[in-house]
């Protein structure tokens, strides 16, 4: 699905825009909570809502959005997709992961893993097929087949990993709080000059500071808080700065 444009009222935020778009779902559906974390740049934000469906299950989804996605509109959106299919974007608000419809337990452990392994390899064939070009048709099959083998093993199996990927999340950034924590990030630059290193100073409110390994303190970009860094062996406090 594409993006639908559209322009918000007079001084309304993209999370009061979202409340007010999606009160009026389907019905029997019934909007919990929204939530929405910008990213790099604000460019490419992160839409969440917490969803009860007619069943009384509960249920994350995610979607994405835009500010100012061309002219004459202020704001993009494609409509969110549940957490069921599979992980993408996965840190919405932590606390959700609690309120969620808890997954039943996998009755066939060794056909799930079977499962996850040919998908795994098939997976890995297509990708590298892609970088050559164009992936065969009967590649695309066998992934196909290889994903509802998977689903058959276990119905709740995209599930499973968007509320783990989004618990992984969440222990990455709780990371960001403890001082002494060491961090890689990539393309971070001070200065002019790219920092590959740094250590966890201390954190107040959403502020966070570090220093690199000439001992340069500084201020993290908010950014980092969302992208991609690794968590490195070392030192690191036992529980985080408030």
């Amino acid at each position: 699905m594409g993006y639908l444009s559209t322009n918000r009222r007079p001084g309304e935020t993209p999370l009061a825009f979202f409340t007010r778009r999606f009160q009026q779902l389907s019905t029997g559906y019934r909007l919990l909570d929204v939530a929405v974390r910008p990213t790099l740049l604000n460019r490419t934000s992160e839409l969440y809502l917490l969803i009860q469906e007619p069943d009384d299950t509960v249920w994350i989804y995610a979607g994405e959005f835009q500010v100012h996605p061309e002219p004459g509109f202020d704001l993009g959106y494609r409509d969110p997709v549940p957490e069921r299919h599979g992980p993408s974007m996965v840190t919405p608000p932590e606390r959700w992961l609690d309120r969620v419809t808890p997954l039943p337990p996998v009755t066939d452990l060794l056909a799930l893993e079977l499962a996850e392994t040919r998908l795994a390899l098939i997976q890995a064939d297509a990708h590298h097929a892609a970088t050559r070009g164009v992936v065969p048709d009967a590649l695309l099959a066998q992934l196909t087949a290889a994903k509802q083998a998977r689903l058959q093993a276990d119905s709740h199996a995209d599930s499973r990993a968007y509320r783990a990927a989004a618990a992984g999340q969440h222990t990455r950034l709780r990371a960001l709080r403890i001082p002494g924590t060491r961090l890689r990030i990539p393309h971070l630059r001070l200065g002019g000059e790219s920092v590959e290193e740094v250590t966890i100073l201390s954190s107040k409110g959403r502020t966070i500071f570090a220093t690199d390994a000439l001992g340069r303190c500084f201020r993290l970009p908010t950014s980092v808080a969302l992208s991609s860094f690794v968590v490195l062996p070392g030192a690191g406090a036992s529980r985080p700065v408030r």
